[in-house]
């Protein structure tokens, strides 16, 4: 029998030390994978941004240049199609005005109707009030009377 001078550890605690060993260890992956992440997204982002910017650079080029090369043909257009606007607006607002008097004129001669209506029928507007009844306006989801 040999008698050793190291002292043995309990079981339980080997299994902490262990176990936190392994817990350190996953910290540190994921603190290393979450730092290699951020620095992947950061030098792509940075090369988005330095590529859209080159693009806006070349597009801002392209328009001077051609500010440059055709001014009396831009300037045209221009006017051309803000006359066309005007023109547009205009015809609008009197196709509007053209459709109110009509409406104005549609309006008075249904009231006219009515009142001759009225004349030959006393009991017009009880006889359409009793229709809407009956055709069902009121009912909903219930069996309708058609009057004709």
């Amino acid at each position: 029998m040999t008698c050793t001078t190291e002292k043995k550890l309990p079981k339980k605690t080997t299994k902490g030390a262990v176990l936190e060993k392994l817990w350190q260890s996953c910290l540190q992956l994921c603190r290393r994978i979450i730092l290699e992440t951020t620095d992947t997204s950061r030098e792509l982002y940075q090369k988005k941004t330095l590529d859209t910017e080159e693009q806006i650079r070349r597009l801002q080029k392209k328009i001077r240049d051609r500010e440059k090369k055709y001014p009396v043909l831009i300037a045209n257009l221009d006017a051309d199609l803000q006359l066309r606007y005007k023109l547009e607006v205009a015809t609008a607002q009197s196709e509007v005005v053209q459709m109110r008097l009509e409406n104005n004129l549609l309006a008075v001669e249904l009231e006219a109707l009515k009142t001759e209506i009225e004349a030959l029928l006393p009991n017009f507007r009880k006889y359409m009030h009793l229709k809407e009844l009956f055709d069902g306006k009121h009912l909903e989801g219930k069996e309708k009377v058609i009057l004709s």
